[in-house]
């Protein structure tokens, strides 16, 4: 499932994730904060060119 990165710490960010959660869309999309363990995962175990910004 395509995991969607968002800045935790941005309130705007925080509170847009929420709202596609709360409409569905977490049941084609996983989401994770950019400050979280999944991020810090993706970010030690690839190299920055392979990250589709």
């Amino acid at each position: 499932m395509p995991i969607i990165y968002y800045d935790g710490t941005c309130v705007y960010c925080y509170n847009y994730a929420i709202w596609l959660i709360q409409n569905g869309l977490s049941k084609r999309y996983e989401f994770a904060q950019l400050q979280g363990e999944t991020a810090q995962h993706l970010f030690e175990n690839y190299p920055e060119a392979d990250v589709k910004k």
